[in-house]
């Protein structure tokens, strides 16, 4: 059993209501990416470049509505609000980055393990293995059809959580002196 303290330390911060806004959000979120790359790739346009494009217009979507709902009383504190939005997106594309190879990754795993090695381009002789694992994958992938939805949903679980620890303690820190969202938490639990 894990005690109080280490759920504290460890989990405490994913369990408040400034989490609980910051994942509605995420779902708000979630809906503009999903309908986005769904549209993307409806018109045509490469699933990588679709997902690219879907995780952008999600950041914007989430930018807006947590500055305006979950952070509401830190906005524009410190470097005001373009020092916000920079680190905002900042933030978002290292999630993105996260997201994007988390797509990648599970598309291959369904193309080579779920779907089956059929699927999959064989090696030819003069392709090594980074051209085969890395680089076809990333320009020419196969298509692994829905499953590229569930890729898609298991890399924004990821970034969630990168994303909203970085935002507490970056993007909206409160001045020093004042309680980080950790410490808000600890605090609600303590009364």
């Amino acid at each position: 059993m894990i005690s109080k303290t280490v759920f504290d330390k460890t989990l405490g911060c994913f369990v408040s209501s400034r989490f609980i806004k910051y994942c509605v959000v995420g779902a708000s979120g979630v809906v503009v990416n999903l309908c986005a790359f769904w549209l993307f790739r409806k018109v045509g346009v490469h699933i990588n470049l679709s997902s690219a494009l879907a995780i952008e217009l999600s950041i914007i979507s989430n930018f807006l509505l947590n500055n305006s709902w979950t952070f509401l009383d830190r906005r524009s504190a410190g470097s005001g609000i373009a020092g916000q939005v920079y680190r905002f997106h900042l933030t978002c594309l290292t999630g993105a980055a996260i997201q994007f190879v988390v797509f990648a990754i599970m598309n291959m795993v369904w193309v080579n393990f779920l779907l089956g090695l059929a699927n999959a381009a064989p090696f030819s002789p003069t392709e090594n293995a980074v051209t085969h694992w890395i680089w076809r994958p990333l320009f020419s992938p196969s298509d692994v059809g829905q499953w590229a939805f569930v890729s898609q949903l298991m890399g924004i679980a990821l970034a969630t959580f990168c994303n909203y620890t970085v935002n507490c303690k970056w993007t909206w820190a409160e001045n020093r002196g004042k309680a980080t969202c950790l410490q808000e938490t600890a605090a609600a639990r303590g009364r």
